[in-house]
This record gives structure tokens, sequence and C-alpha cells, in this order.
């Protein structure tokens, strides 16, 4: 009963943050009318989430082996409930950003203990149904979110998506710290260092290209490259690396993650631009905004068993090829920025996500050996964050660059900025596309079948 219960509270956790994720989305345009905020100020809102998210994730899970994961999870579950409560009593757009950072931190605890908790407190028989349940809960978040989100904020305000998570966080914290064991993972050292150069260079690269036309901001970038150059060098030289440095010598794994980055880059700032554009100019109420927002996770829940399937029978590189060309001829749709075609391209959008989750994931996965799965899997995680932290901070210099002054927004400078965004997040598909294809040779690879992992 007791593992019942603990795993109950792991999947309400990750049906949580990408639930608030994805309703804050949503409730965006309004917090921006009520409380004049202006666009590049609601951009950092999510931005700053996903940077603390990104430099915190993996160090949490180190830290969280050496000195108690039900301890990282609960104070992670405990700092993202007090930061929802502070942010629904903000008065202004930068406190719900400080806080929102807070539940980046919160975010990285529970993402760093969860799926270690699971291996370690239930018996191998049970890990693969649990795991499915996880994925399941934050499936039920990303589509749940901008349709209950719209609903919550159109008809009770903005507050009361920071107020909805509350109860959830409450249950998931009551009933973990109700368990008996505490779960340590390998005792090793702490790369403190590595953890703070990591974290550095993430900052310095984001904040620097949230305004690039800035000498100082390419300054930033320079800087935040020189600190991520150091920490690959760092890590290279230990023998317990915060990141297996030397997984990425395997061009199958390196290509393909770094395809899943450049591909992630069009995951959350289309619905963030979209939502804005539903909203002040199409003049959207929030609940059909967010009703319109929920075709893409929808459908992305709906084909990613089917691209499983064609990944298990066919070529995978082929699949996620497909699925990055859906996503070039989707966007080619919603840079028209016209209704009928905004939803027709949404449509495309999750077909193709949908197609080139599951292909990809298994293209990566595939490449490590089973020792270091666990340590693949951070990785791919961190690198979607990292993604869309990187692909937000483009859209806030592309903000900066167009729009001038506060709200209310003028219409043909914002479609410049969604049309530009638009374009730029196509060039990181194609690159995307060719990564795929480079990762190994495309005619002679192998179909991987279910289960299979590169042993070497």
């Amino acid at each position: 009963m007791e593992q019942k219960k603990l795993l109950f509270a792991l999947v309400l956790t990750q049906f949580m943050l990408p639930f608030l994720m994805y309703a804050l989305n949503v409730a965006l345009p309004p917090i921006g009318k009520i409380l004049h905020g202006s666009p590049v100020i609601l951009a950092w809102i999510p931005t700053a989430y996903f940077l603390a998210l990104a430099a915190l994730q993996i160090p949490f899970g180190c830290i969280a082996d050496i000195y108690g994961r039900k301890k990282i999870l609960l104070t992670g579950i405990l700092i993202f409930l007090i930061s929802s409560i502070l942010a629904a009593f903000s008065v202004s757009c930068e406190m719900i950003l400080i806080f929102r950072t807070f539940q980046g931190i919160g975010a990285a605890m529970i993402f760093g203990g969860v799926l270690s908790t699971i291996s370690s407190a239930l018996p191998m028989t049970k890990r693969g149904k649990a795991y499915g349940w996880i994925s399941m809960g934050g499936f039920s978040g990303m589509v749940l979110g901008p349709f209950l989100g719209g609903i919550l904020t159109g008809k009770f305000g903005w507050q009361s998506v920071f107020y909805s998570v509350v109860p959830i966080a409450l249950i998931c914290f009551m009933l973990i710290v109700k368990t008996q064991e505490e779960w340590y993972g390998k005792q090793k050292p702490f790369d403190f260092k590595g953890a703070v150069l990591m974290a550095l260079s993430m900052i310095f690269i984001v904040y620097g290209l949230s305004s690039i036309k800035k000498v100082e901001n390419v300054i930033f970038v320079v800087f935040g490259l020189i600190l991520l150059a150091s920490f690959y060098v760092h890590e290279k030289k230990l023998k317990n690396p915060l990141v297996e440095i030397h997984l990425f010598k395997k061009k199958e794994f390196s290509y393909n993650l770094l395809s899943y980055f450049f591909a992630m880059m069009a995951m959350y700032p289309i619905q963030f631009l979209l939502s804005m554009y539903l909203q002040y100019f199409l003049r959207l109420p929030v609940p059909k905004t967010g009703f319109i927002l929920t075709i893409a996770p929808l459908i992305i829940g709906l084909i990613s068993p089917v691209s499983g399937w064609l990944s298990d029978k066919k070529n995978p590189a082929v699949v996620a090829s497909i699925g990055i060309i859906f996503l070039i001829l989707s966007l080619s749709f919603i840079i028209s920025l016209n209704y009928q075609f905004i939803l027709l391209g949404l449509i495309i959008y999750g077909i193709g996500f949908g197609l080139f989750f599951t292909a990809n994931t298994k293209l990566v996965l595939s490449a490590v050996g089973r020792e270091f799965l666990g340590v693949g899997a951070g990785t791919y995680g961190t690198s979607s964050i990292v993604g869309m932290s990187i692909a937000m901070a483009i859209v806030i210099s592309l903000m900066k660059l167009f729009i001038k002054g506060p709200l209310p927004l003028n219409k043909e400078a914002f479609e410049l900025v969604v049309r530009s965004s638009i374009i730029v997040i196509i060039i990181f598909l194609v690159i995307s596309l060719l990564l795929t294809i480079l990762a190994k040779d495309f005619s002679t690879l192998r179909v991987l079948r279910k289960g299979e992992i590169n042993e070497k």
C-alpha cells in the first residue's frame, strides 16, 4: 500500500509541473493586461523557470543521491508550493518572475529525484509500469494545462492558475513524508565546481541572447561559451562527473541528442507566441485560446504510440525525420497568422512532434550502454529544457528589437516578432533534420528492435 501511495504522489508531481507550465502560458496575456506587463517581461516569466530548471536539474539529482532522494524531493515540493502561493499574491509581473524562478528551483529538485526514487523504492518487476504512469502524468499535464488554465483564468482570474497546484503539492508532500524509508544513490563526491560552471554558462548564454543587439550581451554570450568549454574540460578530468562526457564521443548519441535540442526550440515558443496573438489580436476569449492550444499536445499523445510502433518496425531515423518535416510544414501554415491556417498548422505540428519524440528517444537511448541509461535519460531531459530556454531568449531579443513601448501592442510589430521567430525556428528544425540524417549512414541504419540497447 505504501508503494502505491508513493507512486501516486510521484505521478502527481509529474502532472503538476507541466500542468502549471501550459496553464500559465494561457494566463500570461491577461496577466500582462492587468499588471501592465510588457511582452518582454511576460516572456521572461517562463524563460526564468526554464533556466533555473535546466541549470539545476542534474546537480540536484547528484545531491539527492548523496543526501537522500526523499529529502530533496520534499524540499522541492515545499519550495514549489510556497512559490505558487506567493506568485498568486503578486502585484507586478516582476514579482511573478521572481517566484516563477523559485518554482524552477523546486521543479529541478523534483525532476532530479522522481525517476531515481522509483528505481530505489520499487522492485524491478514494477518499475516499467511505474515509468509508464509517470509518462502518463506528464502528458496529462500538457493536455489539461492549457484547457483548464483557460477555464480557470476566464472564470476566476489568473491567480487561480497558481492556486490550482497548491492542493496537488500538499497531497504529494503529505504522501511522501509518510513513507518510512529514505533512499540514497551511489555515494560519490559532489562536483561543486562543475555545477557552478554549468549553471553560470547557461545563465550568461541565455541572458546574452535575450538582447543580442547590445555589445555587452554579445560579451555575455561569449563568456558563457567560454564557461561551457571550461565545464567540458573540467568534466573530462573527473572520475565521477556531473555529465558523462564520454557519451558525446558516440556519434549516434551526440547527433541525435543535438537534433532533439534543436527540435525542442520549436516546442514552447510557438505555444507562447500563439497564446498572445490569439488573445491580443484575434480577440479570442481565454477559455477558447486554452482549448485551441490543447490541440497539439493532445495529438502528440495520440501519435506517440504510433511512432513507437513504427520505430520498432521501420528505421527510427526515418520516422524522426518525417516528424521534423511535418513540423517545418506546420510552421509554414502558422506563419500566415490566419486563424484557419493556425488551426491546421497546430494539427500538423502535433503530428510532427508525436512522430519525432518517440523515434528520437529510441535513437538516443539505444546509443548508450545499459549502465548509462539513467545518465542518458537525464541528459536527454535537460537538453530539452536548455533548448526551450535558448529559444525563448531569442524570442525576447526579437521583441526588444521590434516592439517599442508597453501595452497595448502594435499588431504589425508583434506579427513581425512572430514571423521572425518562426523563421529562426525553421532554421533550427532544418539543422535538426540534418543531424538526424548524419547521425549514421541513413540508408543502412539498422532497425532497432523493441528493447534493444547498444551494449558497447
